[in-house]
């Protein structure tokens, strides 16, 4: 596993326990205990499948970038892959919780775009401080230090 991989696969490990963390503190300023326990009861499936979708395309990705693409990192880098993983997370995520049991209570396309909304807001934030993290790491590397 070549150096890029491993770290984007440790920022979307940080990003992904920043999302969880963020939505715990955001979502119990407004509501109670019991809805965040019956929220999470509905999309914890969804949201495993939407990690190992980010895992699978950030290894990938790490393996393309090291090896056939040889670009000189800035601190944006970061951001942009990890947005990118954070798109396909939650693209990946609403499939799995429209096969899901409980993806029948969501029907319309305006409550789809308001369910990847909230989830870009509570992603959003972790992924921007997660990627200028990456980004500062990727700097660094150049073509003739990739291993």
């Amino acid at each position: 596993m070549q150096s890029i991989t491993k770290k984007i696969l440790y920022a979307v490990v940080l990003e992904s326990f920043g999302t969880l963390l963020t939505f715990f503190v955001l979502y119990s300023l407004f509501f109670n205990v019991q809805e965040i326990i019956m929220f999470l009861g509905i999309l914890w499936f969804p949201g495993i499948i939407a990690v190992i979708a980010m895992l699978a395309t950030g290894y990938t990705l790490g393996e393309f970038l090291s090896t056939s693409l040889k670009p000189r990192y800035t601190l944006t880098s970061g951001i942009i892959i990890l947005f990118v993983l954070l798109l396909i997370g939650i693209v990946v995520g609403v499939l799995a919780f429209n096969l899901s049991n409980e993806g029948d209570k969501i029907t319309r396309m305006e409550s789809w775009m308001a369910v990847i909304l909230v989830f870009l807001l509570f992603g959003g934030i972790p992924t921007l401080i997660v990627g200028i993290v990456l980004g500062k790491k990727l700097k660094p590397l150049h073509t003739d230090n990739l291993k």
